[in-house]
């Protein structure tokens, strides 16, 4: 089956000589190509765009342990729903914001659209903080999660702009370190503030954050998008200009390409599909284990925030090993194999980590509902954090390898699941525990995490040969 066209090519047509060049491939190899900048300066963007990928994560969940408060301001049931919805509405707005933001990015390039989003995101950030009804609080994180969307769809576009695949991990590893130092520390820094200085606070912290980091962004980053990059140089250089040739690149072709790519491709679907799983049970967590450490084991606002620490342990783990060792099996597998390394090796930490998922969300689950020690749920949260956090790595990393052209078309295919899932799914946990109690309700998430165990059996086995048979960038 052949997918309909959703790549637009640049090809060289010369002139004079016999044969065609792929200008895109002699740009990689000019002085002028983002990924020959120098080393100091790929990483000081890398380690910008990671900082503003934390402040954009840690909006949502610096203000889940001031919900509570919040909703007593405006006159509600803290347990209510719209006090779910006031949190889960942020993650919505990152499921939504790639619709836009990443078609543009491809046709206009990165950085303005990081500009325009980043300013925005500062923008409603602080009309959430400035928020005097629950309505208005609402529509303002929702704003503010489609603005934040931008450095978590085509970040990993930029990583793939700076970086060759054989060292791409790392660097996927720092701007991962962003999204995930935001939940690690976001609940115990919001309930320390919320406690000392009211809810408000949490979300002018926020504020403050993204505005210095816009200001960052404004003085380090610059365009590393090569079509985009390329094109420049083609309208200055004539002699250039006349041996290349772009087809025309419409809206509508760079919109529909992540739902082309969600819907003919079954690599970029069932990665896409268990990425939104476990950011899902991530959120579960995330909005749960407040209220199992309050209610259970007598835990303060302030405190609750710390029982995200065996998540943030678990995570961190599990990027050490990721950062230390993606490369370099890599660069192992390029040596050692007679085919090179493919984007398919970068799957191989996935063997060990997706069973760590079911096994956490058991051990939590059970823990919790069999009353045992409350460090017993924090290592169920730690072996959940190791095994999702290497699912996003492997998964993010191995996408952008194996469609580093359209990066910021396949997160955002990836990340429109994802962010459904992780908006949708603590929505519907409350009744399912309600229903079934904790241990079983999170024996469904559970059994439901086991299904996806062969998943990179399959994509390193299968996976070369799916994507040539169903192609999306042809």
């Amino acid at each position: 089956m052949q997918l309909p066209a959703v790549k637009e090519t640049a090809q060289i047509n010369p002139e004079e000589e016999p044969t065609s060049i792929d200008p895109l491939e002699a740009f990689h190899r000019s002085h002028v190509s983002p990924r020959n900048w120098p080393g100091r300066r790929k990483w000081t963007a890398i380690s910008v765009l990671a900082a503003m990928t934390f402040v954009t994560c840690l909006a949502p969940a610096i203000f889940a342990p001031a919900i509570s408060q919040t909703m007593h301001d405006f006159h509600q049931d803290p347990g209510s729903k719209l006090a779910s919805i006031v949190i889960a509405i942020y993650v919505l707005g990152w499921a939504s914001g790639p619709l836009i933001v990443s078609p543009m990015s491809e046709l206009y390039g990165r950085l303005w659209v990081y500009h325009v989003c980043n300013v925005l995101f500062v923008a409603f950030s602080a009309g959430c903080a400035a928020s005097t009804s629950p309505s208005m609080l609402v529509t303002f994180r929702f704003l503010a999660g489609c603005s934040a969307s931008a450095v978590l769809n085509i970040g990993g576009g930029t990583v793939a702009d700076l970086f060759t695949s054989d060292t791409r991990g790392l660097a996927m590893t720092i701007w991962t370190i962003g999204a995930l130092l935001g939940p690690i520390s976001g609940p115990v820094l919001g309930g320390f503030l919320a406690r000392s200085h009211g809810w408000r606070s949490t979300l002018w912290l926020t504020t403050v954050a993204g505005a210095i980091t816009t200001v960052l962004f404004f003085i380090v980053m610059r365009e590393t998008y090569a079509p985009i990059l390329l094109q420049r140089q083609l309208n200055i250089d004539p002699k250039m200009s006349q041996k290349a040739h772009f087809k025309s690149r419409t809206f509508t072709a760079a919109i529909r390409r992540p739902f082309c790519m969600l819907v003919f491709s079954p690599v970029v679907l069932s990665s896409s599909v268990y990425i939104a799983l476990v950011f899902g049970y991530q959120y579960v967590l995330i909005t749960t284990l407040p209220g199992i450490l309050r209610d259970r084991d007598g835990f303060s606002t302030a405190t609750t925030g710390l029982g995200y620490l065996g998540l943030g342990s678990g995570m961190l783990i599990s990027l050490a090993v990721f950062g230390l060792s993606s490369d370099r099996l890599m660069q192992t597998m390029a040596k050692n194999s007679s085919r090179g390394a493919r984007p398919e090796h970068r799957l191989l930490p996935l063997l060990v980590a997706t069973p760590l998922v079911p096994a956490g969300i058991f051990l939590y689950g059970w823990s919790a509902q069999l009353y045992a020690p409350w460090i017993a749920t924090l290592i169920g949260t730690a072996l959940l954090g190791a095994g999702l956090n290497a699912t996003l790595m492997s998964l993010q990393t191995y996408l952008i390898d194996a469609f580093s052209l359209h990066a910021a078309s396949v997160m955002a295919a990836s990340t429109i699941l994802r962010s459904l899932c992780g908006a949708l799914l603590p929505l519907a946990a409350p009744g399912l525990f309600e229903e079934l109690g904790l241990g079983w309700g999170c024996s469904v998430l559970g059994f439901i995490a086991i299904i996806f165990i062969p998943l990179p059996v399959i994509l390193i086995r299968y996976g070369r040969d799916l994507r040539s048979k169903y192609p999306v960038d042809s």
